[in-house]
């Protein structure tokens, strides 16, 4: 009985430390881009139509799961209104990336570097406008990887990151590399 009794006292207090250990983030994460998100092309007769486009400011709530040894999981929601520009239409559309990834970071008590990775969905606004009619899939997803530093100062965190998002290709959408530059607030 003493046996079960100490047994059962290990498994209580690992499992306090660990809960205790999981903690609930929340804040804001936004930047700017570093490379245009987007190039998409249609044809119109023997006039080919290539839109680029990229954003100014990216901005957006954030959440975070801290678990123990230096694991986490974030979630973002990050709006971007961004620029299209071609030679037969210009405009103005707007953009919900929503990215799930983990990260890990190494051993530190103020300054932790940090490196994940995961996968972006990511919503479209209507981009078949500047492609004059041309079908377009609104919806796109790809794969991610971040890398930062979280430093500690009271009361928040501050994560300024570099974050590659490489994205498939759909239809008139090329296959695109986004590279973004994110500085994060949470509490």
């Amino acid at each position: 009985m003493c046996r079960f009794f100490r047994k059962y006292l290990v498994f209580t207090a690992l499992l306090a430390t660990t809960a205790s250990a999981q903690k609930l983030g929340f804040g804001v994460r936004g930047g700017v881009p570093l490379t245009d998100f987007l190039s998409a092309e249609s044809k119109i007769g023997a006039i080919t139509n290539v839109v680029k486009g990229k954003g100014d400011v990216i901005l957006g709530p954030m959440i975070e799961l801290r678990l123990p040894f230096g694991l986490a999981i974030e979630g973002n929601a990050l709006y971007r209104r961004w620029d299209a520009e071609g030679p037969l239409d210009r405009g103005s559309a707007s953009t919900w990336d929503f990215p799930i990834y983990a990260k890990v970071a190494l051993a530190g008590v103020n300054i932790r570097p940090y490196a994940g990775g995961g996968i972006n969905f990511q919503h479209l606004g209507d981009v078949g406008r500047f492609l004059s009619g041309a079908q377009v899939e609104s919806n796109r997803r790809g794969f991610l990887g971040a890398g930062g530093v979280e430093i500690k100062i009271p009361f928040v965190r501050v994560s300024p990151e570099i974050r590659y998002t490489r994205w498939g290709s759909s239809g008139p959408l090329r296959s695109s590399n986004q590279l973004d530059f994110l500085i994060g607030l949470s509490f």
